[in-house]
C-alpha cells in the first residue's frame, strides 16, 4: 500500500477521538472533506436546500464533537461510511423531532405516521446519493494522489489524459496525443495502460481504509463500480 494511505481512515477515526488536541484537529481535517460532501447530498435528498443541507452537515460534525460519537466508532462493526451514515440519520430524526414539537407546542412530541412512511420510502434513494458522492469522492482522491506521483516524473501529461478519459472529455485521438507527446502511439498505450493499473491500486488502497478487516474488497470495488 503506497505509504500516502497511512494512517488508514479508521485510525484518523481514533485519532479525531483522542484526547491530543493537535492530532485531533489534524485527522478533523482530512475527515471532514471526505464525508462533507456525501452528507450533504443525503440532506439535499431529505428535502434541505443548498444552505441547510450545509448548515445541517456543519450542526451534525458539532454534535459529533460534542458527544464524543467518534469514541464509539468500532472497525469491526462495519464500514466507516455506514458509521458516518447512520449517526448522521440519528442527527436528522432528532431535528425532526425538535421541529415537530415546536410546530405542535408544549414539548411533547407527536409523530405524524404519514410522515414517518415518506421518510422510509425515500430512504433507499437518500442512502444511493450517499453512496455515489462517496464513490466520488474516492475517485477524487485517487485521482489527487495518482497527479502528486506524476508531478515532475514527466508523466503529467499522461495523466492529463487519462483524467480527462475518466470524465469523459477526451475528445483528441491518440495518435494525436501521441504525436503532441513526440511519442509513439504505441508507446503512449502502454504508458496510458499502466497509468490506469496504478489508478485503479490506488483507488482499492483507499477502499481498503474504509473497510473493516474482515471487509469484502472486491464486493466492495463491484459496488462502487455499479454506484457510478
Amino acid at each position: 500500500m503506497s505509504a500516502a494511505f497511512q494512517p488508514t481512515r479508521w485510525t484518523l477515526l481514533q485519532r479525531a477521538a483522542g484526547d491530543d488536541p493537535v492530532a485531533r484537529e489534524r485527522a478533523w481535517a482530512e475527515l471532514y472533506p471526505n464525508y462533507r460532501a456525501p452528507l450533504i447530498a443525503f440532506a439535499r435528498m431529505q428535502g434541505f436546500d443548498e444552505g441547510g443541507a450545509e448548515d445541517t452537515v456543519q450542526g451534525f460534525f458539532a454534535k459529533v464533537v460534542r458527544l464524543d460519537w467518534l469514541r464509539e466508532a468500532d472497525p469491526s462493526q462495519g464500514k466507516l461510511r455506514t458509521f458516518f451514515l447512520s449517526r448522521f440519520k440519528t442527527h436528522l430524526n432528532d431535528l425532526r423531532k425538535h421541529e415537530r414539537a415546536a410546530k405542535r407546542g408544549g414539548g411533547e412530541v407527536c409523530l405524524d405516521l404519514d410522515d414517518h412512511a415518506n421518510e422510509v420510502a425515500q430512504d433507499a434513494a437518500t442512502d444511493a446519493a450517499f453512496d455515489r458522492e462517496w464513490a466520488q469522492t474516492l475517485v477524487h482522491r485517487a485521482l489527487e494522489v495518482l497527479r502528486v506521483e506524476c508531478v515532475g516524473a514527466a508523466r503529467e501529461r499522461i495523466y492529463q489524459i487519462v483524467a480527462a478519459q475518466m470524465a469523459g472529455k477526451e475528445e483528441e485521438t491518440l495518435r494525436s496525443q501521441a504525436d503532441a507527446l513526440g511519442m509513439a502511439e504505441g508507446a503512449l498505450r502502454v504508458a496510458l495502460h499502466r497509468m490506469r493499473d496504478r489508478f485503479r491500486e490506488i483507488l482499492r488502497a483507499e477502499v481498503r481504509e474504509t473497510l473493516p478487516p474482515d471487509g469484502d474488497m472486491k464486493a466492495e470495488i463491484r459496488y462502487l463500480i455499479q454506484i457510478l
